[in-house]
């Protein structure tokens, strides 16, 4: 009993662990991102682009963290991941054939960030509605009407 609880209770230390490191990783790669951005003046960027940009490269990576934290703790259960990942890339295969349209979207958000058609805190209007420009992702914008 007490050799079963000991496991239980490494385990569940692996896993705390497991997050604590990833989310310190996060918080450093953020904190890397936005002193990279705030060099932009020197890169020839402007504030906008910069805060579209860093905001993006933040979600990716926080997206990224939150898969390989999820693989780390599959493996601390000793669930066997290959066969997960392998089933996860047929089923994105899949997907990647019902998503045609995602995907058109996200292509099309990555032109609207590197041809600079708006960004954040940008003013625009929509058919007949307008407003600020809050939030620039690949797939979608968030806007602020007035």
């Amino acid at each position: 009993m007490a050799d079963s609880m000991d496991t239980y209770l490494y385990v569940i230390l692996k896993i705390i662990f497991i997050i604590i490191f990833w989310r310190i990783v996060n918080v450093i790669i953020n904190k890397l991102i936005n002193n990279f951005f705030k060099l932009s003046p020197k890169l020839k960027m402007d504030e906008k682009k910069s805060n579209t940009l860093s905001g993006l490269m933040r979600s990716i990576v926080r997206y990224t963290i939150y898969i390989i934290m999820f693989i780390s703790i599959l493996n601390v259960l000793n669930i066997p991941t290959e066969s997960i990942l392998a089933a996860a890339g047929l089923g994105g295969l899949a997907i990647g054939f019902g998503a045609q349209n995602l995907v058109k979207d996200v292509i099309s958000g990555f032109f609207i960030l590197f041809e600079d058609q708006y960004a954040v805190g940008d003013y625009v209007t929509i058919g007949s509605a307008g407003g600020t420009v809050e939030e620039v992702g690949l797939r979608t914008t968030k806007i602020r009407a007035f």
